[in-house]
């Protein structure tokens, strides 16, 4: 029974072996054949308006909708079949909500806001004018809310504004997208998509529908829910692979394409001080500045004892309504 047992066990192990050794064998050969059904690629900076809505509890928990802007970069590669992948990375930033109130001494601002820093993977199907692709992304994001009061006059340290960060969450975020490029010409396409992006960490903020003032208390709730937006995005995609690097030249007769021994000497190509030179002229200047260093250490020293003594001024709050500064 114990031989019995022993030869199934190494049955199933050797067959586990063959199939993880076939499945790689497998993916290698795919590997291959893409790279040698690569007919064409690209590089390709994308810059693009993005509208950004919450969904499903951070719908619910009123999280704002949003404006804000996204940055892409990224790399394709299309086989004869029109039809690639494409990879790449994207940064957006939105603001999501925010709510003024004038006080007394200044004009007080909140703001929701987050960015999203995303590596992006996407297959690409290439139809006459038009490429259509779809695919996921992961990151980190960063939900952040920040309050600014502009001073009706300057204050006492010189200051006309105070801003600060109310709160910060930096977050796993993951997604899935799909869109279409619009080809204008050679370099420059219009690109049109959509995507969701989703974290299963919480994350703090203003909910600026519960947000009153009466002219002199501001109040508002602050709740902490999982993101979840939608976002929908259209702008311009520009082919960087079409641009021309050219050398430089210099001139004096010299390129970056000649010999050694076809320089012109006659006519130096930069000029160039000795290093004895050098090293006199940075003596004497370092010199110099250690000894006006010196003189004014004394004057520097008395002056930052002084200003060290004094506080930094502070926002003071009755609740979450500023009163003062000082």
């Amino acid at each position: 029974m114990k031989i019995k047992v022993d030869i199934l066990v190494r049955h199933k192990t050797c067959y586990c072996f063959v199939k993880i050794n076939n499945m790689k064998r497998s993916l290698i050969l795919s590997t291959f054949c893409f790279v040698f059904m690569i007919s064409k690629s690209q590089m390709d900076f994308s810059v693009s308006g993005i509208y950004s809505s919450p969904l499903d509890q951070f719908c619910i928990n009123d999280y704002n909708e949003g404006w804000g802007a996204k940055f892409g970069l990224g790399y394709t590669f299309l086989t004869d079949q029109n039809w690639g992948i494409e990879v790449g990375g994207n940064w957006l930033i939105s603001n999501n909500g925010w709510r003024k109130a004038t006080l007394d001494f200044g004009d007080y601002t909140l703001r929701n806001n987050f960015y999203n820093w995303q590596i992006k993977g996407n297959i690409v199907f290439e139809q006459g004018l038009f490429k259509h692709y779809f695919g996921a992304n992961i990151g980190r994001a960063r939900y952040f809310t920040t309050e600014y009061l502009g001073f009706n006059a300057t204050q006492e340290d010189g200051s006309t504004y105070f801003d600060d960060v109310l709160y910060k969450q930096r977050v796993f975020q993951f997604g899935a997208q799909f869109g279409t490029y619009i080809r204008i010409n050679d370099i420059v396409s219009f690109d049109l998509g959509m995507s969701v992006l989703k974290s299963p960490e919480t994350v703090k903020y203003i909910n600026f529908e519960s947000y009153s003032f009466d002219g002199e208390t501001i109040n508002y709730e602050e709740p902490s829910t999982s993101p979840f937006i939608l976002t929908i995005s259209a702008g311009i995609r520009i082919n960087l692979s079409e641009f021309e690097i050219s050398e430089p030249s210099c001139g004096n007769g010299y390129s970056s394409n000649s010999s050694y021994n076809e320089y012109d000497y006659s006519e130096p190509r930069c000029k160039r001080s000795s290093p004895s030179s050098s090293r006199r002229s940075s003596w004497y200047s370092n010199r110099s500045s250690s000894s006006s260093s010196s003189s004014s250490s004394s004057g520097s020293s008395s002056s930052s004892s002084s200003s060290s003594k004094k506080s930094t001024p502070k926002l003071y709050k009755n609740g979450k309504t500023p009163v003062k500064y000082e």
